[in-house]
């Protein structure tokens, strides 16, 4: 079996759940974030659960974090007053409240005055 195989049955809450415990994956603000071999150490421990390559897994929780941020994009910029509900939370994101402190937006500029 390839290893691009073997990836769609890695479940997305399994694999952010999995990088959690390791802070030199996401928490930017440590130094062992800037080491790149605690980060290949680390996502070589992912890996080794997941029977993925580190690359493949690096992808993957890479498309999750920016579907998640686009996800809380949209749930923080409702204009004021809209009445606008609640947006449900899609199942795969309930665990992840946890990476959200650790997603910096920049802010965005217009040349309209």
């Amino acid at each position: 079996m390839m290893a691009g195989e073997n990836m769609s049955n890695v479940g997305s809450e399994e694999l952010i759940e999995e990088v959690h415990k390791f802070d030199s994956l996401f928490h930017k603000c440590l130094r062992d974030y800037r080491d790149n071999w605690k980060k290949a150490n680390s996502w070589v421990k992912v890996d080794k659960k997941f029977k993925i390559t580190p690359s493949e897994a690096e992808k993957r929780v890479k498309n999750i974090r920016s579907a998640y941020d686009r996800f809380l994009k949209k749930t923080n910029n409702a204009p004021s007053g809209s009445g606008r509900d609640d947006l449900h939370v899609p199942s795969e994101f309930q665990n992840m409240s946890w990476l959200a402190p650790y997603i910096d937006h920049r802010p965005t500029s217009t040349n309209i005055d």
